[in-house]
């Protein structure tokens, strides 16, 4: 296996998607002006969400095999500018998980580091699909495209978005009733 190239990224901060210090922001359209609250998140599986102890997943070629065991620790749309940059999105819809709980089973990955983000991916060598990120708390980040590929096309209730990261910076407005963290997720949101 040739993951050993992309050593998980292990630092502290405040949040797994921090903009890099200086840079420039998307817009707050007035969000300072509105009243902002902190509210704390949940992440774990409501009555009747249950997760599976071991859930497999495969690149779109089959090569590169993924399991993930037990539950993320966040479930989240991230509106940073890393993570559109990286994954080449308006947004990122994804699970974070703690690193020993997402193991490549099958397969060669290839990896990219970002130069100046902390935040690497690992993709499949043979078809280029990322089967997962790692983000600069060392977090396994897994989109939830192919996590609902895994399902049968539908994204388990257990591992839908809670929330909103990084909101101040998007660059698509999001009308639903999931939180809107401006910043990370221990920080103020956006109740407009």
């Amino acid at each position: 296996m040739r993951f050993a190239r992309c050593p998980p990224i292990v630092e502290t901060g405040r949040s797994p998607c921090d903009p890099i210090a200086g840079a420039p922001h998307a817009r707050d359209n007035g969000a300072s002006r509105r009243q902002l609250r902190a509210v704390s998140i949940y992440c774990a599986p409501t009555a009747g969400e249950t997760m599976s102890a071991t859930r497999s997943l495969r690149c779109l070629c089959g090569a590169v095999g993924v399991k993930l065991t037990g539950e993320p620790a966040a479930r989240a749309h991230c509106h940073c500018m890393a993570c559109r940059d990286f994954y080449g999105a308006p947004m990122l819809s994804a699970t974070a998980w703690p690193a020993g709980q997402v193991i490549v089973a099958e397969g060669d990955v290839a990896s990219f580091a970002h130069p100046t983000r902390r935040l690497s991916r690992a993709f499949c060598a043979t078809c280029g699909e990322t089967v997962f990120g790692t983000n600069r708390l060392g977090m396994r980040v897994v989109p939830n495209a192919i996590v609902a590929r895994a399902a049968g096309g539908e994204l388990p209730a257990g591992l839908r978005p809670t929330m909103h990261l990084f909101y101040r910076h998007r660059i698509v407005d999001v009308r639903d009733d999931l939180p809107k963290y401006l910043d990370g997720w221990d920080g103020p949101t956006d109740d407009a």
